[in-house]
């Protein structure tokens, strides 16, 4: 009885256990999806922020600087003829100016005449259009839609990489019929992008740029690479005078932080780890002070208080039948006398684990004090059945002597048996019935010696 009992009880822990950590799973996994979500949707968002304060960047300071070469078309289209002296004054102003501006140059009938600064650019100077088909689609494109356009990125005679900004010039504004040339400002693009890269991007992040042709065309990518791309955080569109451009914030997946993806499972599952510790902690105390309380600690058997609980569930259950057993040792008290406390001790234990082997698992052994035990056998009630347990059990207590040390003790015990419900209607009478059947036992063995 007492292993079916401590069968159940692991059986009710283990499927606790299975219980709880599956809840645990599904809830710390809901909550790590509805976290994940919602940072996932900051990041897109601190990204798309990011991004727009890019795009407005770059707008802002490329549109700047292109405007500048509207202004100097303005100039020229009411004063063509400017002297060379007037024209490193009024391009060395405009120049100022701009941010990112790296020549300024007018070349009337699509032939370079005026080019500032004049050092690190004489490349330019006397350069025909016309005979540069690099160049001559953007300046052509200029003067038929009579706006500003913005060729590039492309490679610039006098060496580099650059944004063309072209305005065209007419004779006769502002009818803009007689077609008198070009006036061009390059945009230093690398110095653009470094600016952009040193004060907006951290650690890890790439920032890609391609054209973008109306109406879904996209060009190739002129800075960064075609992975910027694909693993874009947030993606945007730039307008510029003349152009447009798409970008993309980049991140690489390694560089994400795997303790913020998964901060609520590790927060989740080591609070179910502590409280399900804890629950054992406090299960296996409350086990112990149960045992203590309902065990006997020198034999580990159920004790007196534990044998009165398990006899009134027998009584109260319905057409219950069972048989108690009182079981006392002969002559204990002089093996106590004679060879000492733990000679006792050792008996008692002896006997106990005897009993319990020839025993059903459904029966059970009670130690209730001192050298008296009491053996409870549910659904035994017959003569016979319980005279063949008797014999059984005294045959396993008695038969081999108890060899200790060097001194062997022999063992004998008297029994007395009660039956509910003839012998008895309530635990009282039952076990007085069963004590006074273990005395006349008890006499009977000491008349026989």
């Amino acid at each position: 009885m007492q292993s079916t009992h401590l069968a159940r009880t692991k059986l009710w822990i283990v499927a606790f256990a299975i219980v709880y950590w599956l809840l645990s799973l599904l809830t710390v996994e809901y909550l790590h999806r509805s976290y994940l979500r919602d940072y996932l949707a900051e990041q897109q968002q601190w990204f798309s922020q990011k991004l727009s304060l890019i795009r407005a960047n770059i707008e802002a300071k490329v549109n700047a600087d292109i405007l500048l070469a509207d202004s100097l078309a303005t100039i020229l289209s009411f004063n063509p003829d400017v002297p060379y002296s007037k024209w490193n004054l009024l391009a060395g102003q405009l120049a100022d100016k701009g941010e990112y501006i790296r020549s300024i140059s007018i070349a009337p009938n699509d032939v370079v005449a005026l080019v500032y600064p004049l050092a690190g650019n004489e490349s330019v100077m006397g350069l025909d259009f016309r005979e540069t088909p690099a160049q001559m689609p953007a300046v052509l494109e200029a003067r038929m839609s009579r706006q500003i356009t913005l060729d590039g990125p492309i490679s610039l005679i006098q060496g580099g990489i650059g944004l063309i900004a072209r305005a065209p010039v007419f004779a006769d504004p502002p009818t803009n019929t007689q077609y008198w040339g070009v006036c061009s400002i390059v945009i230093d693009l690398d110095r653009l992008i470094n600016s952009i890269r040193d004060a907006e991007l951290t650690d890890g992040m790439t920032l890609g740029i391609r054209t973008l042709q109306y109406p879904n065309t996209r060009g190739p990518v002129f800075v960064g690479q075609n992975g910027d791309f694909d693993n874009a955080r947030a993606v945007a569109q730039v307008h510029l005078l003349g152009a447009n451009w798409e970008i993309a914030l980049a991140e690489p997946v390694e560089l994400r932080s795997w303790g913020a993806t998964n901060a609520v499972r590790l927060i989740g599952y080591g609070v179910a780890l502590f409280l399900f510790l804890s629950f054992l902690m406090v299960s296996n105390a409350y086990r112990m002070a149960r045992q203590v309380s309902l065990q006997d600690v020198l034999t580990g058997l159920p004790n007196r208080r534990f044998a009165m609980l398990l006899l009134n569930k027998l009584i109260q259950t319905p057409n219950g039948r069972f048989t108690v057993v009182n079981v006392d040792l002969n002559y204990f008290k002089q093996v106590n006398d004679n060879f000492g406390h733990a000679a006792g001790d050792a008996m008692l234990k002896a006997v106990a684990k005897r009993m319990q082997s020839v025993l059903r698992n459904s029966d059970m052994v009670a130690r209730l004090g001192g050298d008296e035990f009491l053996l409870i056998l549910p659904r035994l009630t017959a003569s016979a059945d319980i005279s063949q347990v008797l014999m059984k059990v005294r045959h396993a207590a008695c038969e081999q002597p108890l060899h200790m040390a060097d001194i062997t003790l022999n063992i004998s015990i008297s029994m007395g048996a009660a039956r509910y419900p003839e012998d008895g209607q309530d635990i009282t009478e039952l076990l007085h019935v069963a004590d006074k059947a273990m005395y006349e036992d008890k006499q009977r063995i000491k008349g026989e010696r």
